[in-house]
């Protein structure tokens, strides 16, 4: 493991969270109204055919977000449990990236991970503060693989940060690559308990893509 990525996903967080939040359902296509012809006195009234409504979108949510420098690309086509887990994990890959890039922990990432993810993240944004440093650029996440079930599920993307920047303390910039990211698979699971929202349970870092 390359030495950035090691502070950055610390292993084995196994602690669960016993709330989280789920991603609203993608919006309902646009509805329309049969329209009909007025009637003539030579011929009685002739309907306009009715537009067919657009399908609602399937598939997990894109959060990609150009401003904020969050790209997801590779969304796997998956609906039902594997949907709502992936839609919770970009939902926190993008408050992550958030976190990193502003310093401020958007409020609802406590809802959406255990203890033990929610103060990696943390101590991240603390630690950068600490030492002075800022994060800008972009985050690029490929969705690699997805395996869920009612109760839990597993994901790997690959992480690619060779648009990442860095400025330091005394202004200096180095790179992703420079301060030690290149791109890597990360490893997430989850959990779904009966009656509550999906959880990020664990986050880490695994080999090269």
């Amino acid at each position: 493991m390359h030495r950035g990525w090691a502070a950055l996903a610390m292993a084995a967080l196994v602690l669960a969270s016993s709330t989280a939040c789920t991603s609203d359902d993608a919006p309902d296509g646009p509805m329309t109204t049969a329209v009909t012809t007025p009637a003539t006195t030579t011929a009685p009234p002739s309907p306009t055919p009715t537009a067919t409504p657009t399908a609602a979108a399937e598939g997990p949510i894109d959060r990609t977000d150009t401003d904020l420098g969050i790209i997801f690309t590779d969304l796997p086509d998956v609906t039902g449990d594997a949907k709502a887990a992936v839609d919770v994990y970009t939902l926190y890959e993008a408050d992550f990236w958030k976190a990193l890039t502003t310093a401020k922990i958007p409020a609802e990432l406590r809802a959406i991970t255990s203890p033990a993810v929610y103060t990696n993240v943390k101590s991240q944004v603390d630690g950068n503060a600490k030492a002075g440093t800022t994060l800008s650029g972009a985050n690029r996440v490929q969705l690699v693989d997805v395996k869920a079930d009612a109760d839990s599920a597993s994901i790997e993307t690959c992480q690619v940060s060779s648009d990442w920047l860095f400025t330091l303390k005394d202004g200096s910039t180095k790179t992703g690559p420079e301060a030690g990211f290149d791109p890597i698979i990360i490893k997430v699971t989850m959990t779904h308990a009966a009656g509550s929202p999906w959880t990020v349970d664990t986050y880490t870092a695994g080999d090269a893509c």
